[in-house]
């Protein structure tokens, strides 16, 4: 039993959601501990309001951030601290560092390996949540019922306050009928199908359903992008972009205002699952079974295709413009 426990999980907005069934099962196997997660300081505000957690603190890149998350993490006393998922050992050090006397964790690479008290093997033909859960299952094996659905509550006053400030969310637009959502981007430009494509496909649904709307989903780094999109479409009226017009903590109440999203592998599409919108998902250089939809499964399309480049895929580093997204 631990009385004050860290959770890591400091990457993005659906890497992090993906870590809250982990957070639900800290809860459940430690009712009376404070639970604290470390977050990547931008998506904290959506995760604020998560029943789970006692606490959070902010994750900072770069040196400054790292001393600065260290006085926070050691002015708490943690006794464990279970590493759920991280993109550099960063996170790690700032653990051991802290004193904290239990670290559980993914392995990452070997001259940090040490640095854990315990340490599973990830099977990465297991969806992301169970593997993530793996490492509690290891502490806990006659445990046999385990959470796994996403955690992101919603504040239905600020979901309506949201629908309404989007005139065409709800039917409160010029054309009143469903509204789709289109999630063009990506953190990785070989994980985005292509542009003309949406375009494509929003002239088909706009044709097809005269009283259909599309919203364009993004941040600030998409505004290019997003507007392209409504341009190609060309429906004024029909077609709006919200890319770069819409804080984190709002993303949740434009999803679920939603009667559809069809997406990228990206955090949008994990918040869609959460808060119970239907989606399409698009898969090549990644794979729904590691990342797609595991909750819900009746609600949600996947479409696959595999990757040409087979074992060779490099992922991240693709060089290639465009990327195996064309297959779809």
């Amino acid at each position: 039993d631990f009385s004050r426990v860290l959770a890591i999980s400091t990457t993005a907005v659906g890497d992090t959601l993906l870590s809250t069934p982990c957070f639900s099962a800290l809860r459940r196997l430690n009712p009376e501990a404070r639970i604290i997660a470390l977050i990547r300081d931008r998506c904290v505000p959506m995760f604020r309001t998560n029943p789970d957690l006692d606490g959070i603190i902010p994750y900072r890149k770069g040196w400054a951030g790292f001393l600065q998350n260290l006085r926070a993490i050691r002015a708490e006393n943690f006794d464990a601290a279970f590493v759920f998922h991280v993109s550099d050992p960063r996170p790690v050090g700032l653990a051991a560092l802290a004193g904290i006397p239990f670290i559980a964790g993914k392995s990452l690479h070997p001259p940090f390996d040490p640095l854990f008290t315990l340490r599973t093997f990830p099977d990465y033909s297991r969806h992301t949540i169970a593997r993530r859960l793996a490492i509690l299952q290891r502490m806990y094996p006659d445990v046999s019922d385990w959470p796994t659905r996403l955690v992101l509550p919603q504040d239905q006053d600020d979901t309506g306050r949201v629908r309404n400030s989007w005139g065409v969310i709800g039917g409160g637009g010029r054309h009143p009928g469903p509204v789709v959502g289109f999630q063009p981007g990506a953190s990785r430009p070989y994980k985005m199908w292509p542009e003309e494509r949406f375009v494509d496909l929003g002239r088909r649904l706009l044709a097809a359903a005269p009283d259909l709307n599309i919203l364009v989903l993004g941040d600030k780094s998409e505004a290019a992008l997003g507007e392209a999109i409504a341009d190609g479409v060309a429906a004024p009226g029909r077609i709006v972009s919200l890319c770069g017009q819409t804080r984190i903590a709002e993303l949740p109440a434009v999803i679920s205002g939603l009667d559809f999203l069809v997406t990228n592998d990206t955090g949008s599409l994990h918040i869609a699952i959460a808060v119970g919108t239907p989606t399409l998902s698009l898969f090549a250089a990644t794979d729904p079974v590691s990342s797609g939809p595991y909750q819900d499964q009746d609600r949600h399309i996947v479409i696959a295709k595999p990757k040409p480049c087979g074992a060779g895929c490099v992922h991240k580093q693709c060089p290639f413009t465009p990327s195996c997204m064309t297959q779809i």
